[in-house]
């Protein structure tokens, strides 16, 4: 049976609490924030010529950061694992679907990335030792349901701010969503709603963002030399 929206987040939560930077491990939290700092830095890099509007610009960063990276995720998941069912409450559907995925996006990279960390050897990140590490430490299927997962979170987000009556309600929420103390939860959406919007569409671009990441990922799995450079989409 499949799960509803309100499972679905605290599923994601155990796993989400479950990771090894949730223990008094400083080593470690420094080489998953150094690993994770190389990687938005590459995704930067590699996009540089799709993201030259600020519009553009302003949607990878948060979708980099928030949703790649996880930018505030500690503090959207406490407030959902408090208080989930006042989130189910006032939220409308949409939103807490869209949060789901958004979150599951978000936690499953920060798995792959721990995967990662473990597999790296010590010292600063190369190419050639990441690519060795992303291969031990993952599947392709993983890899694919990670872009996947993004994707749709980007693709929810945009067909829900393309609504004004549902831009209206959830704007309507946030002082209710304050007061329930979701306050992290309602403002890495409304976060995601305003980076989105100034694109005509995010469509466009996420699906040549994805286009690009498969075929590096792709690259890495067959241990090509040159994994990061001179992909198009």
């Amino acid at each position: 049976m499949a799960m509803n929206n309100g499972e679905r987040l605290l599923h994601t939560l155990e796993q989400y609490f479950a990771l090894k930077q949730h223990q008094p491990n400083a080593a470690f939290q420094q080489r998953l924030a150094a690993l994770q700092t190389w990687q938005i830095k590459r995704l930067f890099h590699t996009h540089q010529q799709r993201l030259a509007t600020q519009e553009a610009h302003t949607a990878a960063h948060f979708l980099f950061y928030e949703v790649y990276g996880g930018a505030n995720l500690p503090q959207v998941a406490s407030n959902i694992q408090r208080a989930t069912r006042k989130a189910m409450a006032l939220l409308p559907s949409a939103v807490m679907h869209t949060a789901a995925v958004t979150l599951e996006a978000a936690v499953l990279t920060q798995q792959l990335d721990e995967a990662l960390v473990q597999a790296l050897p010590e010292g600063n990140i190369q190419p050639q030792t990441y690519a060795q590490a992303y291969r031990a430490s993952s599947t392709p299927e993983q890899r694919q349901q990670q872009l996947a997962l993004i994707e749709e979170a980007a693709q929810r987000i945009d067909r829900y701010i393309r609504r004004r009556w549902l831009m209206h309600s959830f704007r309507v929420m946030r002082r209710p969503a304050y007061a329930a103390k979701l306050n992290a939860l309602y403002d890495l959406l409304h976060h995601g709603f305003q980076a989105l919007s100034g694109l005509n569409s995010v469509s466009p671009l996420i699906a040549s963002l994805v286009q690009v990441e498969k075929e590096i990922s792709e690259r890495l799995f067959l241990a090509h030399p040159n994994p990061f450079d001179g992909v198009t989409p």
